[in-house]
């Protein structure tokens, strides 16, 4: 033991002599002074713990000669946050100049998510463009197993894949397929001819109006704007998304119509989502056999957000508990928020007591039996055929009192086979809860 803190010392101590050795630049960093060694030394320390964090080596005296050349940096406030939003905000002297459209340059003015977004849009295609530059390179897989592989990993006989090292190239996509793209922001928001244009695209299919890249600039910078003054414009946020809702943007909206505020992450982060409980084994179930079906949910990282949302939820609802299904219900708020888990668990805590109210409780036999009444006078509604039917052959959704994997499911005596053709599909999606 006392050996080994002999060596590890001995490393830290040297591990800029020996990194430059490695790499034959000795006499190079022999040449720095003494203080930028001493930086590095701070920045290659092996221990996390023990490492600087950047705030820390931004006060190194290094630093002293030109950190008062720059203005201090300033998070920017988050939408749900109890920071004032406006609290570092600088108007120019001239407010008109706030007011110019300038077409040429309208694309500089958004977030680089927006533009990426638009450049999709516009027919842009990212593995295309890297394809192109020769960084995405085709292999068969079995050209990339090792010849002979030793029992500590060491391969012999083929080179290591590309795909697995760090590439720093940086490929330059262009923009030609926006230029065309007209600006009518203050005209669209205005009494004007575009206007017509924007009404008559309104009209489209939803999935026609979130393909075309102009519609989605205009509706994007709406919601921005709107965004940025909730909750004082929480109404026109609602009457606008009664058109549609940008593809983009849509997990702040969704925010928004439910409600949500205040600061969001400190309340998520009050929250014990480590100490073991008895919904761990049920999570641990679901969220691997449910979510196969979407790439960013299936990730390992994304099983890993799933369980922290779903147990928040769980720890912050003492009086509530964990039913088989929930995991789908936090589906769409995480792949809408992936990296806003505090978002994610806002808007599904927002959300379950006004639309789902008491179906979480430890006996629910009365909300779910109270659904499915809600249930058959829709199928009565919208299909009165089939639910002649199923009154002639007996159906009656009842709650069943037995218990699978933690959910009742409906206690439906029928037989299928007496269902007309047109129905079976829908009405087996429908009557699961």
């Amino acid at each position: 033991m006392v050996v080994c803190v002999l060596l590890f010392s001995g490393c830290i101590d040297d591990i800029v002599t020996v990194l430059a050795e490695e790499h034959g630049c000795l006499d190079a960093i022999r040449e720095l002074p003494e203080n930028v060694l001493t930086l590095l030394r701070k920045c290659l320390t092996f221990l996390p713990s023990r490492r600087p964090t950047p705030a820390e080596l931004l006060v190194d005296p290094v630093f002293e000669g030109v950190s008062c050349l720059y203005a201090p940096f300033q998070q920017p406030v988050g939408l749900f946050s109890s920071s004032l939003r406006c609290a570092h905000l600088e108007l120019p002297e001239d407010i008109s100049q706030l007011c110019k459209d300038d077409d040429e340059e309208y694309l500089g003015e958004r977030a680089i998510d927006e533009v990426y977004h638009l450049w999709c849009l516009a027919g842009g295609d990212l593995e295309k463009e890297l394809t192109n530059k020769e960084i995405i390179q085709s292999k068969p897989p079995v050209c990339t197993l090792p010849n002979f592989l030793l029992e500590d990993g060491e391969s012999f006989g083929q080179g290591r894949d590309r795909s697995f090292l760090l590439d720093d190239t940086t490929v330059t996509l262009s923009l030609c397929q926006l230029k065309n793209v007209r600006t009518p922001l203050q005209s669209s928001l205005s009494q004007s001819n575009s206007s017509n244009e924007l009404s008559c695209t309104v009209t489209l299919p939803l999935i026609i109006r979130e393909r075309d890249t102009e519609y989605q600039l205009i509706r994007i910078i709406l919601f921005d704007r709107l965004l940025k003054a909730y909750p004082y414009k929480k109404n026109l946020v609602w009457k606008e998304a009664r058109v549609d809702i940008p593809p983009l943007i849509r997990g702040l909206a969704w925010a928004a119509l439910l409600g949500v505020e205040g600061d969001i992450q400190a309340k998520y982060d009050s929250i014990d989502k480590d100490t073991p409980i008895p919904t761990d084994r049920q999570i641990e179930v679901d969220i691997p056999r449910c979510h196969q079906y979407d790439e960013l949910l299936s990730s390992p990282q994304g099983h890993r957000k799933f369980r922290r949302v779903l147990k928040a939820w769980v720890v912050s609802h003492p009086d509530l508990v964990y039913w088989q299904g929930l995991d789908s219900l936090c589906a769409p708020f995480l792949w809408l928020n992936f990296n806003n888990e505090a978002l994610a668990y806002a808007c599904m805590s927002a959300f379950i007591p006004k639309y789902l109210y008491n179906f979480f409780l430890k006996d629910n036999s009365h909300v779910i039996q109270e659904y499915l009444t809600v249930f058959s006078q829709m199928i009565a509604f919208h299909d009165p055929e089939l639910s002649n039917h199923l009154n002639e052959i007996g159906f009656i959704p009842d709650v069943s009192t037995e218990m699978r994997s933690g959910l009742r499911r409906p206690n439906v005596k029928t037989d299928w086979r007496t269902v007309p053709k047109d129905h079976k599909t829908d009405m087996r999606g429908l009557i699961v809860i």
